[in-house]
């Protein structure tokens, strides 16, 4: 009897597929971001894909089967885990931005083009450093570039 209906929804064309050929794509373009998910993560999302592309390419699995898949994606989907990024250390940054505000108001010392440079690097290097996803190697250079100013 069971078979009896696979075999009738594949004739019939009364299954929809479009929902999980919708999520493995989605799948497979979030599969691929090994930088930004764990490997854990990523490996679920992987067996998913896997498991589901299998029902999508068999043409007698019936609609509950597809919507389970399909369920079954989205929710890897859902359950991917963001790897954690360690926060640059910026003190280095900060205590290089601090001299070089204290060494921009020496209006005596140097000239007024100078200082103009100056607080162009500074107001270049803090718009930078307001980004909060900084590498440390950007800081290092915002850091190296305020030296150099």
């Amino acid at each position: 009897m069971r078979f009896r209906r696979r075999l009738t929804a594949w004739w019939s064309g009364d299954t929809d597929r479009s929902a999980l050929r919708n999520a493995i794509a989605a799948a497979r373009a979030e599969v691929v971001k090994e930088d930004v998910y764990t490997a854990e993560s990523l490996a679920e999302l992987q067996q998913a894909i896997e498991t589901a592309q299998r029902v999508l390419d068999d043409m007698t699995a019936g609609q509950e089967a597809i919507d389970e898949q399909t369920e079954l994606v989205n929710t890897a989907l859902k359950n991917l885990v963001k790897q954690e990024i360690p926060s640059a250390d910026r003190t280095a940054l900060d205590a290089k931005l601090n001299e070089a505000r204290v060494e921009a108001e020496k209006t005596d010392i140097y000239t007024a083009d100078s200082i103009a440079y100056l607080n162009q690097v500074i107001a270049e290097v803090e718009n930078t450093a307001a980004a909060e996803n900084l590498t440390q190697e950007q800081i290092d250079g915002l850091t190296v570039k305020l030296e150099e100013a």
